[in-house]
Protein backbone atom coordinates (compact mmCIF):
# COMPACT_ATOMS: atom_id res chain seq x y z
CA UNK A 1 0.00 0.00 0.00
CA UNK A 2 2.66 2.52 1.08
CA UNK A 3 5.00 1.47 -1.73
CA UNK A 4 2.18 1.77 -4.26
CA UNK A 5 1.29 5.27 -3.05
CA UNK A 6 4.95 6.29 -3.19
CA UNK A 7 5.29 5.04 -6.77
CA UNK A 8 2.17 6.96 -7.78
CA UNK A 9 3.30 10.21 -6.12
CA UNK A 10 6.81 9.89 -7.51
CA UNK A 11 5.55 9.33 -11.05
CA UNK A 12 3.09 12.22 -10.84
CA UNK A 13 5.76 14.60 -9.54
CA UNK A 14 8.51 13.47 -11.91
CA UNK A 15 7.70 15.93 -14.69
CA UNK A 16 7.74 18.99 -12.42
CA UNK A 17 10.64 17.95 -10.19
CA UNK A 18 12.91 16.39 -12.84
CA UNK A 19 14.55 19.76 -13.69
CA UNK A 20 15.59 20.04 -10.03
CA UNK A 21 17.03 16.50 -10.05
CA UNK A 22 18.95 17.23 -13.25
CA UNK A 23 20.21 20.56 -11.91
CA UNK A 24 21.54 18.89 -8.76
CA UNK A 25 23.17 16.17 -10.87
CA UNK A 26 24.90 18.76 -13.07
CA UNK A 27 26.07 20.75 -10.04
CA UNK A 28 27.47 17.60 -8.41
CA UNK A 29 29.36 16.69 -11.59
CA UNK A 30 30.72 20.21 -12.07
CA UNK A 31 31.80 20.62 -8.45
CA UNK A 32 33.34 17.14 -8.48
CA UNK A 33 35.36 17.97 -11.60
CA UNK A 34 36.42 21.32 -10.13
CA UNK A 35 37.53 19.84 -6.80
CA UNK A 36 39.41 16.98 -8.48
CA UNK A 37 41.29 19.35 -10.78
CA UNK A 38 42.15 21.96 -8.14
CA UNK A 39 42.68 20.03 -4.88
CA UNK A 40 44.70 17.04 -3.79
CA UNK A 41 42.93 13.67 -3.73
CA UNK A 42 41.88 13.61 -0.07
CA UNK A 43 40.65 17.21 0.03
CA UNK A 44 38.80 16.74 -3.27
CA UNK A 45 37.02 13.68 -1.89
CA UNK A 46 35.98 15.51 1.28
CA UNK A 47 34.81 18.59 -0.63
CA UNK A 48 32.83 16.49 -3.13
CA UNK A 49 31.18 14.49 -0.35
CA UNK A 50 30.22 17.67 1.51
CA UNK A 51 28.75 19.24 -1.64
CA UNK A 52 26.79 16.10 -2.54
CA UNK A 53 25.40 15.86 1.00
CA UNK A 54 24.44 19.54 1.05
CA UNK A 55 22.58 19.27 -2.27
CA UNK A 56 20.95 15.99 -1.25
CA UNK A 57 19.54 17.67 1.85
CA UNK A 58 18.05 20.40 -0.31
CA UNK A 59 16.40 17.95 -2.71
CA UNK A 60 15.02 15.90 0.18
CA UNK A 61 13.46 18.99 1.78
CA UNK A 62 11.92 20.15 -1.50
CA UNK A 63 10.47 16.70 -2.26
CA UNK A 64 8.89 16.39 1.20
CA UNK A 65 7.47 19.92 1.10
CA UNK A 66 6.19 19.43 -2.46
CA UNK A 67 4.18 16.39 -1.41
CA UNK A 68 3.12 18.00 1.87
CA UNK A 69 1.59 20.87 -0.07
CA UNK A 70 -0.12 18.36 -2.36
CA UNK A 71 1.86 19.56 -5.37
CA UNK A 72 2.50 23.18 -6.29
CA UNK A 73 2.40 25.17 -9.51
CA UNK A 74 5.45 27.31 -8.78
CA UNK A 75 8.33 25.43 -7.20
CA UNK A 76 10.49 28.51 -6.62
CA UNK A 77 7.63 30.27 -4.82
CA UNK A 78 7.22 27.27 -2.53
CA UNK A 79 10.94 27.24 -1.75
CA UNK A 80 10.86 30.96 -0.98
CA UNK A 81 7.79 30.54 1.23
CA UNK A 82 9.26 27.56 3.12
CA UNK A 83 12.84 28.81 3.42
CA UNK A 84 12.73 28.79 7.24
CA UNK A 85 11.41 25.21 7.23
CA UNK A 86 14.25 24.21 4.91
CA UNK A 87 16.81 25.91 7.17
CA UNK A 88 15.38 24.07 10.18
CA UNK A 89 15.58 20.83 8.20
CA UNK A 90 19.28 21.51 7.55
CA UNK A 91 19.86 22.24 11.23
CA UNK A 92 18.19 18.99 12.37
CA UNK A 93 19.99 17.02 9.64
CA UNK A 94 23.37 18.39 10.73
CA UNK A 95 22.60 17.47 14.34
CA UNK A 96 21.72 13.97 13.14
CA UNK A 97 25.00 13.68 11.21
CA UNK A 98 27.01 14.90 14.21
CA UNK A 99 25.37 12.28 16.42
CA UNK A 100 25.96 9.61 13.78
CA UNK A 101 29.64 10.48 13.32
CA UNK A 102 30.12 10.73 17.10
CA UNK A 103 28.55 7.28 17.39
CA UNK A 104 31.10 5.88 14.96
CA UNK A 105 33.92 7.60 16.84
CA UNK A 106 32.85 5.82 20.02
CA UNK A 107 31.64 2.42 18.82
CA UNK A 108 29.58 1.04 15.97
CA UNK A 109 26.56 0.37 18.22
CA UNK A 110 25.81 4.04 19.07
CA UNK A 111 26.01 4.93 15.36
CA UNK A 112 23.56 2.17 14.50
CA UNK A 113 21.24 3.38 17.29
CA UNK A 114 21.25 6.90 15.82
CA UNK A 115 20.58 5.60 12.31
CA UNK A 116 17.84 3.23 13.42
CA UNK A 117 15.90 5.40 15.86
CA UNK A 118 16.61 9.03 14.94
CA UNK A 119 16.68 8.91 11.12
CA UNK A 120 13.21 10.45 10.68
CA UNK A 121 13.79 13.53 12.85
CA UNK A 122 14.65 15.92 9.96
CA UNK A 123 11.59 14.82 7.99
CA UNK A 124 9.28 15.18 10.98
CA UNK A 125 10.33 18.83 11.33
CA UNK A 126 9.00 19.41 7.80
CA UNK A 127 5.76 17.50 8.25
CA UNK A 128 4.77 18.69 11.72
CA UNK A 129 5.67 22.32 12.50
CA UNK A 130 4.14 22.04 15.97
CA UNK A 131 6.62 19.34 17.02
CA UNK A 132 9.53 20.58 19.14
CA UNK A 133 11.39 17.36 20.02
CA UNK A 134 11.95 15.83 16.59
CA UNK A 135 14.40 13.16 17.76
CA UNK A 136 12.07 11.94 20.48
CA UNK A 137 9.20 11.78 18.00
CA UNK A 138 11.35 9.81 15.57
CA UNK A 139 12.24 7.33 18.30
CA UNK A 140 8.56 6.89 19.24
CA UNK A 141 7.65 6.34 15.58
CA UNK A 142 10.32 3.66 15.16
CA UNK A 143 9.25 1.88 18.35
CA UNK A 144 5.72 1.68 16.96
CA UNK A 145 6.94 0.36 13.60
CA UNK A 146 10.12 -1.49 14.54
CA UNK A 147 9.63 -4.50 12.24
CA UNK A 148 9.23 -2.28 9.21
CA UNK A 149 12.16 -0.15 10.34
CA UNK A 150 14.43 -3.21 10.45
CA UNK A 151 13.58 -3.98 6.83
CA UNK A 152 14.02 -0.35 5.73
CA UNK A 153 17.35 0.01 7.57
CA UNK A 154 18.72 -3.14 5.94
CA UNK A 155 17.58 -1.90 2.53
CA UNK A 156 19.14 1.52 3.08
CA UNK A 157 22.45 0.06 4.25
CA UNK A 158 22.57 -2.18 1.18
CA UNK A 159 21.74 0.79 -1.05
CA UNK A 160 24.50 2.90 0.53
CA UNK A 161 26.97 0.03 0.16
CA UNK A 162 26.08 -0.49 -3.52
CA UNK A 163 26.15 3.24 -4.35
CA UNK A 164 28.92 4.58 -2.10
CA UNK A 165 31.12 2.01 -0.34
CA UNK A 166 31.62 -0.77 -2.89
CA UNK A 167 32.32 1.45 -5.95
CA UNK A 168 34.09 4.22 -4.01
CA UNK A 169 37.54 3.50 -5.44
CA UNK A 170 36.27 3.25 -9.01
CA UNK A 171 34.10 6.35 -8.64
CA UNK A 172 37.00 8.40 -7.33
CA UNK A 173 39.35 7.30 -10.14
CA UNK A 174 36.89 7.76 -13.01
CA UNK A 175 34.91 10.97 -13.45
CA UNK A 176 32.64 9.24 -15.97
CA UNK A 177 31.80 6.37 -13.64
CA UNK A 178 31.16 8.80 -10.80
CA UNK A 179 28.83 10.81 -13.05
CA UNK A 180 26.80 7.70 -13.87
CA UNK A 181 26.36 6.90 -10.18
CA UNK A 182 25.42 10.51 -9.45
CA UNK A 183 22.80 10.46 -12.21
CA UNK A 184 21.21 7.25 -10.89
CA UNK A 185 21.28 8.57 -7.33
CA UNK A 186 19.71 11.87 -8.43
CA UNK A 187 16.50 10.01 -9.29
CA UNK A 188 16.54 7.20 -6.72
CA UNK A 189 16.97 9.43 -3.67
CA UNK A 190 13.80 11.46 -4.44
CA UNK A 191 11.85 8.20 -4.62
CA UNK A 192 13.20 7.23 -1.19
CA UNK A 193 12.13 10.65 0.12
CA UNK A 194 8.68 10.18 -1.44
CA UNK A 195 8.39 6.81 0.28
CA UNK A 196 9.36 8.38 3.62
CA UNK A 197 6.73 11.07 3.11
CA UNK A 198 4.01 8.47 2.49
CA UNK A 199 5.25 6.33 5.37
CA UNK A 200 5.18 9.17 7.89
CA UNK A 201 1.91 10.56 6.55
CA UNK A 202 0.24 7.20 7.07
CA UNK A 203 1.82 6.00 10.29
CA UNK A 204 3.05 9.01 12.27
CA UNK A 205 0.72 9.49 15.22
CA UNK A 206 -0.51 13.04 15.97
CA UNK A 207 1.23 14.93 18.75
CA UNK A 208 -0.62 14.42 22.02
Amino acid sequence: MILGQAKKLYTESLLQLSPLYLLVFILNVCFGFFFKSSLDAQKAHIASSFTTTFLSFFVAAVVILYHRENRVDHLLSMIQKEKMSILEYYFISIKFLILFVAGFALLFVPAFYVLFFLYYAPFICLLDKSEMNHFKRSKEFVKSNWKLQIVLTIFYLIYCFMMEVWPSGLRFQSHLVNSVFLFVDAFIQPFIMTYIFVLLSNKLKPTE
